[in-house]
């Protein structure tokens, strides 16, 4: 009896790249206090609550790569770090100058008390 051989054929493992963008940018207390109060301007404006959702909607309005509103969460609670792009983004969907002191590296910024909106 002859025993025939099969090929063998390698199952591809998929892997996921790493993602060379660095999520390690958090808004500091400056950036949050702009932010905050660009978005109390705008729901007196259009009478609309501004939610992580919305911001995103408006972010897809102005960027042809959006953003997720689960990213938009994480700029809005400090939590986690994201990439500067998302930041941009953001600032730039809602008119804002983003200044080199509203964000910093997650690791060496602390958050501060909550900000008060003056204007």
């Amino acid at each position: 009896m002859s025993q025939t051989s099969m090929p063998q054929t390698a199952i591809p493992q998929t892997r996921s790249k790493p993602s060379k963008r660095y999520r390690g940018y958090v808004l500091t207390h400056q950036g949050v206090d702009k932010l905050r109060c660009q978005l109390m301007k705008l729901e007196a404006k259009t009478c609309i609550r501004q939610n992580a959702r919305t911001i995103a909607e408006r972010v897809q309005l102005t960027d042809i790569q959006g953003i997720h509103p689960m990213t938009v969460r994480r700029i809005l609670q400090q939590h986690q770090g994201v990439d500067k792009a998302s930041i941009e983004r953001v600032f730039r969907a809602l008119e804002l100058l983003l200044d080199m002191g509203d964000y910093a590296h997650a690791s060496l910024y602390t958050k501060s008390p909550k900000a008060v909106c003056q204007g």
